[in-house]
């Protein structure tokens, strides 16, 4: 007698699972991804200075935007919690639903403006994978902008960026898609003078194309025009001037700064001559 309610009893209890699993029979896809709170990206510090570090409610602001700090990148490990399951289902997600649900993006341009990192903040631009330049010329200043990092002037000369807002919007008028848009086209185009990927200034002579990275053409030579349509000329079809013409100056001094420029009778890619005296 003994056994044989021992046998009922697990028959009941086996019952109970399959009813309590048939109560619980549920889907995962409505759950919303959560950031771990412990890969690099979450740690990051807050900057305290973008438009969403200013309104969170510790640093003083209104707490309406509600918004992560914007040099702060996604999460690089997100999870998915289940309070039935209770545990991380991230990697069930998707799996037990037979309709894959349709979400419609919006039409409209992201046109979160673009965040300045110090140069005491180490990054590395998603174009030419150098960090801060010692002169702001040689490559803008460093932004952060839709998780990306970016010199201004590397995404300023990408040969096919669409520069479609104010300045005040998205990086001087770059949205943030547009700028991570650029980045995975230059993932298939090589410096001329480094061989990396990212190399999205192009030079504009047809018959060239010759492709670089903003701070490896101004090193090696090349010309890049700050008006009109941005172009872009290698270190083999640079603009040059004829300066045989102009007449034989009477000294080396510059004539804006008055500082002596050195003539090692060598093309200085970063002069030009006076057509009226030669200097």
């Amino acid at each position: 007698h003994v056994e044989e309610e021992d046998k009922l009893a697990d028959e009941e209890t086996e019952q109970e699972v399959i009813e309590d699993g048939a109560k619980i029979n549920h889907s995962h896809d409505n759950l919303k991804r959560q950031p771990c709170k412990a890969c690099s990206n979450c740690l990051r510090p807050d900057c305290r200075k973008c438009i969403f570090c200013k309104d969170k409610k510790k640093y003083g602001g209104p707490n309406i935007k509600k918004q992560k700090c914007q040099l702060k990148e996604k999460c690089s490990s997100p999870t998915v919690l289940c309070q039935i399951c209770k545990g991380d289902v991230s990697h069930l997600v998707g799996s037990d639903s037979p309709k894959s649900k349709v979400v419609k993006k919006s039409t409209k341009p992201d046109k979160t403006p673009a965040v300045e990192i110090l140069h005491d903040t180490p990054a590395e631009c998603g174009f030419c994978h150098r960090g801060h330049q010692d002169d702001p010329l040689e490559g803008g200043k460093m932004f952060s902008i839709n998780g990306v990092s970016c010199h201004y002037f590397c995404m300023l000369f990408s040969y096919e960026g669409r520069q479609l807002g104010a300045d005040k919007d998205g990086l001087f008028g770059y949205y943030g898609e547009e700028v991570k848009k650029q980045m995975d086209v230059g993932e298939d185009i090589s410096c001329q003078h480094c061989d990396k990927p990212g190399a999205t200034a192009r030079c504009s002579l047809d018959q060239c194309g010759a492709s670089m990275h903003f701070p490896c053409g101004m090193e090696a030579g090349a010309t890049f025009q700050f008006m009109g349509r941005m172009d872009v000329f290698c270190k083999d079809h640079r603009l040059r001037q004829d300066v045989e013409s102009f007449p034989s100056p009477p000294d080396s001094d510059c004539v804006i700064c008055y500082e002596e420029v050195e003539d090692d009778g060598q093309e200085n890619i970063l002069g030009i001559h006076a057509p009226c005296c030669g200097r």
